[in-house]
């Protein structure tokens, strides 16, 4: 270990965790993998469609039924892609999740920038507004579903080990400030992200922008170790 490591750092991360769900693999696994193209359609269809009547109606208040109609198949072209409500909102989870992590695989920290980290949570706050129902849903279940609540906690530290090295690697490289914590600061940065993504649906594309910016602003100062690289204010359109 260089010694610049042993600086502030605690003696972990821990690792990420490979498998979050052994429990549910079951639920995970659908009754039919689709293979072609028009299989796969329906199913998508059948997942835009529930996170459309989570948002609306909640885990509880939403209905299978509710949920073929607006994808506009009947309950039994529901059944044939899952088993329950639950598997597909543990499919819908593990989805999002693993679209999460294939982005935060494809950020090289050495070339971060004020401007492709705006850009980056601008599109986050976007795609957040299409999960908002996915979050309720969550919420509801994980509050008396324990099996769930361990599933999404798990979630969360996967998603911290992978930022915390992230991190590592800006810092190895000289981009980001050499004595950073990288699990406080990748803790820090998840919480803020978290929290911008309840309040995404009450703000309108402006705000959402400016909300954008500014997050990206404070992230880039707890990161970038070059603050010339930054910009001097934000953008007003009152101005």
């Amino acid at each position: 270990m260089d010694n610049d490591d042993a600086i502030l750092q605690p003696e972990y991360p821990p690792p990420a965790i490979e498998a979050p769900y052994d429990a549910l693999l079951d639920e995970l696994a659908p009754p039919r993998a689709p293979k072609q193209a028009r299989s796969r359609a329906k199913r998508t269809r059948l997942l835009d469609a529930a996170l459309e009547v989570f948002e609306a109606h909640g885990y509880d208040g939403a209905t299978i039924d509710a949920i073929a109609a607006k994808a506009g198949v009947s309950v039994g072209v529901f059944y044939s892609y899952f088993r329950s409500k639950r598997q597909m909102l543990l499919t819908l989870s593990h989805e999002r999740v693993e679209q999460l992590r294939f982005n935060l695989a494809d950020i090289d920290p050495a070339q971060m920038t004020f401007e492709n980290l705006n850009a980056n949570l601008l599109i986050q706050l976007q795609v957040a507004r299409r999960f908002a129902g996915l979050r309720r849903a969550r919420r509801e279940l994980g509050l008396k579903d324990p099996e769930i609540a361990r599933y999404e906690r798990e979630q969360r530290q996967n998603l911290r080990a992978q930022v915390a090295d992230l991190i590592m690697r800006g810092r190895k490289a000289g981009r980001f400030w050499p004595d950073l914590d990288d699990v406080a600061a990748a803790t820090a940065i998840l919480a803020m992200n978290a929290q911008l993504q309840e309040w995404v649906t009450e703000l309108s594309e402006d705000e959402e922008r400016r909300v954008a910016y500014t997050a990206a602003m404070a992230i880039a100062r707890l990161l970038l170790a070059d603050p010339g690289s930054l910009p001097k204010s934000a953008p007003r359109d009152d101005v």
